[in-house]
């Protein structure tokens, strides 16, 4: 158990210095100067968070396991102090990674948040005029409004911007799905929790059901008890007067033969 906890804390350590490396990362990607090496990056990004979404995964299934195997451990066969220590365990493990997920979906909803800052930058570019109503309806799916190919002013080659708007685009989409398997993920902890307390509900409903059994039992005990006593004394009384009717019989005898 304490072996299996620790390898756990440090993947959990690698989880949170991953989380770090896409800040670094996104944030290189926010200010690079040429194409090329925001690909690079984004690839880089991209590569780190793949890992990071195996790990978190994996991660949430090994404390569900240890949590489980806790919780099914008899009492009575290991120490209070153990009892206390692997439950602290648990409840450390599951908070740290409640920890790695918030901070996680903290940094994606700020570069989400700037990418689509971005977006915004280059529509009012093409509509200086544009109103907010206009740019967050762009912002909800740009790819489908050829707006840089049919504006009317040249400041930027259309075809280098809208492609620009494609990789913005699907750099959002994906940061939106981290966020919705981050959310997955602390639901199914929260589950955990939910789950973890029905199976205490039964397993305090099976021990009182075995603590009346015992009773039960222990009163049915005393009876045959009782009923014992009471045939070893009947038994002890039919003895006595089997001797006192042969002691009368032995006498009887004796008697007639004096007389005679």
């Amino acid at each position: 158990f304490i072996s299996e906890s620790w390898l756990i804390e440090k993947d959990l350590d690698v989880i949170l210095s991953n989380i770090s490396n896409i800040q670094s990362t996104q944030t290189q990607i926010a200010i690079a100067t040429s194409k090329r090496h925001e690909n690079s990056l984004i690839s880089t990004r991209d590569s780190i968070m793949d890992a990071t979404r195996n790990l978190l995964n994996d991660t949430k299934n090994r404390i569900k396991t240890l949590e489980l195997q806790d919780l099914r451990i008899s009492r009575n066969s290991i120490t209070w102090e153990d009892f206390e220590l692997r439950k602290q365990r648990v409840t450390h493990l599951k908070e740290k990674f409640v920890t790695c997920l918030q901070t996680y979906r903290k940094i994606e909803n700020i570069y989400m948040k700037q990418q689509k800052e971005r977006l915004s930058r280059q529509y009012k570019i093409v509509y200086p005029d544009a109103k907010d109503e206009e740019i967050d309806e762009y912002l909800k799916n740009p790819t489908d409004q050829p707006v840089f190919l049919s504006s009317r002013r040249s400041i930027i080659d259309s075809k280098n911007v809208l492609e620009e708007v494609n990789k913005r685009h699907h750099d959002i989409k994906k940061i939106e799905q981290t966020i919705s398997e981050l959310v997955a993920l602390f639901e199914e902890i929260q589950l955990q929790v939910e789950l973890q307390d029905e199976i205490i509900i039964s397993i305090t409903d099976e021990v009182k059901t075995v603590e009346v059994i015992t009773e039960r039992a222990i009163v049915e005990l005393e009876k045959v008890e009782v009923v014992n006593k009471s045939s070893r004394k009947l038994k002890w009384l039919c003895a006595l007067f089997t001797l006192i009717l042969f002691g009368i019989i032995i006498l009887i005898v004796i008697l007639i033969t004096n007389n005679k």
